[in-house]
């Protein structure tokens, strides 16, 4: 698939420090594996300026996978909390990233299904009036191996914000993604792909809806 469901389904943005642990995995029955995962992000040295930088971040996750007969069928899900400072000059807390995302794959005869579901909830305590955001993320995606070295593969994904302020009310937006690869060599391959984005921005005083389509076609190289 286009975007790996396996890459951490929660994302932390800024820092430079991280303690990471990840649990060996503990076989529950024949064939069955669960494991945990915790992260903690330390934040930018300087806390009490007047730029909104990442004050600190940590998650913690589970992952488990079963095979059944040549069935397998990996389940993901992770929580984190991402702390920002504030635009002032303290050391107080500004935005407030709450998110939980759950993610599977199952694999199946040379075909996967992907299917991701989660939440954010983003609120700032500087800026309440205009900061108030419920997310809500929705991920679908297939791969079918064609040939051993060749594969095809759609996705389609969905963000909708509703605000809780008197600005923003709801906005709406749709990614939609085909294409097909190749393995040309053994880390070249060769793809075409095809995306499109829409968007239905709704505010107060009314909704605007665009939309935008790409073709590509290039290589991808794996180091």
């Amino acid at each position: 698939m286009p975007t790996s469901w396996e890459e951490t389904i929660t994302f932390i943005r800024g820092g430079n420090k991280v303690v990471s642990f990840r649990s060996a995995d503990f076989e529950l029955s024949a064939g069955q594996t669960l494991g945990f995962g915790a992260d903690y992000v330390f934040g930018d040295a300087r806390k009490d300026t007047t730029t909104v930088n990442l004050k600190n971040a940590y998650g913690a996750s589970l992952f488990y996978r079963g095979d059944f007969s040549g069935v397998v069928l990996n389940l993901n899900a992770g929580y984190t909390i991402e702390s920002k400072d504030n635009n002032l000059s303290n050391n107080g807390t500004g935005r407030k990233d709450k998110s939980w995302r759950v993610a599977s794959r199952l694999d199946f005869s040379g075909a996967k299904l992907g299917v991701e579901y989660g939440k954010t909830h983003i609120t700032d305590s500087t800026r309440m009036n205009v900061m108030n955001f419920l997310n809500t993320h929705y991920l679908v995606g297939a791969e079918y191996q064609v040939l051993p070295s060749s594969r095809v593969f759609t996705q389609w994904k969905r963000k909708v914000e509703v605000g809780k302020t008197a600005q923003y009310i709801y906005r709406r937006t749709d990614y939609y993604i085909i294409g097909a690869d190749y393995d040309i060599a053994k880390n070249v391959t060769a793809y075409a792909q095809y995306a499109q984005k829409r968007m239905n921005n709704g505010r107060r005083s009314g909704s605007t809806k665009s939309k935008d389509s790409l073709y590509g076609v290039g290589l991808r190289v794996y180091f």
